[in-house]
């Protein structure tokens, strides 16, 4: 007998569940979401040895309630030749499981995935569902310059688009791409959303983080979370940092990074005191309490197409958390949009951005901010607010 839920498998073996925050907040998170609210979901994924395949078996079974599969599958580096081969290979290792599982819907996000896991679909009459994240040919021409490469993975990034039954992405932005390159009207838009029972404003943790680093309740804490890749511009967030640093007394500046050591020392050869600085990392459960301890979050970008069509996760939880955030222009649909709800100031880099924050502080009414920000978090950026999108994208 056929069963009554429509289930859904969640194919995404390019990312390592015991290691990757992605995976954790756009894939496991919306999927366990979903099963909450009548859906039938299954995740597959991969892990480098056997060991670590049943270890992550178990875990996302106890912390998201999901039937999980995961392979045993290590790619050889992070080239995206090598990421090329290592998909195919999963499929083809994963193709017999697929059949198994017999799913109403599949979920990939991964360009060399489509055509083939398509076929598979279809054979087995079940939809396909490709998630478009952002415009992968654009981040390799970023790094390599026009090559070869980029042209390939530009064919095989429009041809998943063509191909796939159903497409979603995570920007307005991105969508007008894909109508550009494609003619394809048919994208949902559904950003990086937030689990707001989990990212939430806890008084009682930021008094507790705040103790824990000799943190007074006085100090304005300006947060940044992340990693230290260019594209995070971690320099210039820095120096903004020193100029603050110089200007507000009371000033204290959090950072949250799996990348210690290596912030620690770009820190030490900058104009920022480090005695004004907090440098640490802490598990993805544990984030929101750390979040809370803060006043304001600041995420920069360069204005380029791969920002412009962006969804940054990290927007969703700051807000949630009640941080109101520092922000400059072309990160995605919420540059504009977050300064215009008044819960974030979208800096000019090139006008003396210090002063212009400075200038927002002493205008700040935190109470009122905080209650704004998980207002717009809820409203616009957290799972139940796209339940209804989510629901017609997975539809059979």
């Amino acid at each position: 007998m056929k069963h009554t839920k429509i289930k859904i498998l969640y194919y995404v073996p390019e990312f390592s569940a015991s290691s990757s925050g992605i995976l954790h907040s756009q894939v496991l998170t919306p999927a366990s979401f979903l099963l909450k609210n009548g859906y039938d979901c299954h995740f597959m994924g991969s892990e480098p040895t056997d060991e670590m395949a049943a270890t992550m078996t178990q875990k996302i079974q106890q912390l998201y309630q999901l039937p999980a599969t995961i392979l045993p599958q290590k790619r050889k580096n992070s080239s995206s030749w090598d990421f090329y081969i290592f998909s195919r290979k999963m499929l083809s290792i994963a193709k017999k499981q697929i059949l198994q599982i017999k799913p109403d819907i599949v979920y990939t996000r991964n360009i060399y995935n489509v055509k083939a896991l398509n076929k598979i679909a279809k054979k087995n009459n079940a939809i396909l569902v490709f998630d478009v994240r952002g415009v992968v040919a654009q981040e390799s021409r970023l790094k390599h310059g026009l090559s070869i490469k980029y042209y390939f993975i530009l064919y095989k990034e429009l041809t998943a688009i063509k191909t796939a039954e159903r497409i979603s992405c995570v920007s307005y932005n991105l969508k007008k791409w894909i109508e550009d390159k494609t003619a394809r009207t048919d994208a949902f838009v559904i950003p990086s959303c937030v689990d707001t029972e989990k990212f939430i404003f806890n008084p009682e943790s930021r008094k507790i983080i705040r103790k824990k680093f000799n943190i007074a309740d006085t100090k304005i804490v300006f947060c940044y979370s992340g990693g230290l890749s260019k594209w995070q511009k971690i320099e210039s967030i820095i120096s903004l940092f020193e100029k603050i640093a110089q200007k507000l007394s009371n000033s204290s500046f959090l950072f949250l990074t799996p990348a210690k050591n290596q912030l620690k020392q770009i820190i030490e050869n900058s104009k920022l005191p480090l005695t004004k600085c907090t440098i640490t990392s802490c598990d993805h459960n544990d984030i929101p309490a750390y979040l809370s301890s803060a006043d304001l979050g600041i995420i920069m970008r360069d204005n380029t197409i791969i920002n412009n069509v962006a969804s940054p996760v990290k927007i969703g939880e700051l807000l949630a958390c009640g941080l109101p955030l520092i922000l400059t222009d072309g990160i995605g649909d919420y540059s504009q949009k977050l300064s215009k709800a008044g819960i974030g100031i979208l800096i000019n880099e090139s006008q003396n951005p210090s002063e212009q924050v400075l200038k927002f502080i002493r205008n700040y009414d935190f109470k009122e901010l905080k209650f704004r920000a998980i207002k717009f978090a809820e409203e616009n950026i957290s799972w139940n607010s796209q339940l209804e999108k989510m629901k017609q994208l997975f539809n059979i």
